[in-house]
């Protein structure tokens, strides 16, 4: 329902709305407009700035070291539950550090990602 609708920019004064002369993309379709694009759902901003191909190699490593250790020489009997909740746990924290460092990466990287990546989030 957005797409395609132009608005001037302005800036809110205690007066009211005043125009930004010379502002906004400077295109063919004219200069001065900007153009307004929907809100999108918290957790799909949070998906695309997690970059979801990034937690791949974390989660292979989790479960391939957890199953190294269950299938260790020497164990007797494996309690299933135990490795269960410690891969649940280990998988939580390494999704949640993985958000952590892609979140550092593209809020150091903005410039760098508006040229390479702009249809990242944060550019």
């Amino acid at each position: 329902q957005f797409r395609g609708t132009r608005i001037t920019p302005a800036r809110m004064t205690a007066g009211g709305a005043e125009l930004i002369e010379g502002s906004g993309s400077v295109g063919a379709e004219g200069g001065g407009e900007v153009a307004i694009q929907p809100k999108k759902n918290f957790l799909l901003v949070l998906w695309e700035f997690s970059r979801p191909h990034t937690i791949i190699g974390s989660v292979l490593s989790i479960v391939s070291l957890h199953l190294f250790a269950a299938s260790a020489p020497g164990l007797s009997a494996i309690n299933l539950s135990a490795l269960s909740v410690a891969m649940a746990w280990a998988l939580a924290c390494g999704a949640l550090i993985n958000l952590y460092v892609t979140g550092l990466n593209q809020l150091f990287d903005i410039d760098i990602d508006k040229v390479n990546k702009p249809y990242l989030p944060i550019p």
